[in-house]
């Protein structure tokens, strides 16, 4: 007999990946929660405006490009001036791609339906890039039960069927059948 931990199938602290004001959570601590559902909204504004700046001059350059490719057909411009036109064009495709990085960054969201953990924040509050916003606890039925067994037991491989017991229920609680889905691939010291 060893002790174990039991463990959800599906576990995972939602952390900021950046810097910035609070303007929307969008659930309640212990609430449950639905995949992709928004969990936390920092300001995106000044993200969200240099998006539509580059929006706009992505048609232009698009304009430009087309219209440069189209002259060159002709020889009424040089190569050169189409690579100008290419180079500004996916200039400004990388810059909107980082843009909407950042805004998802800043837009915290459930990977997975489960459980909230707790949470203390409130709109108008500054978070730092690392914050712990929650931890989501997906809901399988079926959970994991991490143990380590001493080296003077036999070997269990992957399969092998086991018996697991809840300590803090009852004495008289059932045991339940379990199977080795796993193993450490290193050796304790």
């Amino acid at each position: 007999q060893v002790l174990g931990e039991v463990l959800a199938q599906q576990q995972v602290e939602i952390r900021s990946e950046a810097q910035g004001r609070v303007v929307q959570v969008g659930f309640q601590s212990g609430q449950r929660v639905e995949a992709g559902q928004l969990l936390l909204q920092q300001d995106i504004a000044q993200e969200l405006a240099q998006l539509d700046s580059a929006n706009a001059r992505l048609k232009l350059a698009q304009s430009v490009f087309k219209r440069q490719k189209n002259l060159l057909k002709v020889s009424a411009v040089s190569q050169e001036q189409v690579d100008r036109a290419s180079a500004d064009l996916a200039t400004i495709k990388a810059e909107i791609a980082g843009l909407q990085v950042t805004i998802d960054k800043k837009t915290m969201r459930a990977p997975f339906a489960g459980h909230a953990g707790i949470h203390q924040f409130e709109v108008g509050q500054f978070l730092l890039d690392n914050v712990l916003i929650t931890e989501l606890v997906g809901e399988q039925e079926a959970l994991w039960v991490d143990f380590q067994v001493p080296q003077f037991y036999p070997v269990l491989s992957k399969g092998t069927q086991i018996q697991v017991k809840q300590l803090l229920q009852q004495a008289d609680s059932p045991w339940l059948q379990a199977s080795i889905i796993a193993r450490a691939s290193q050796v304790n010291r």
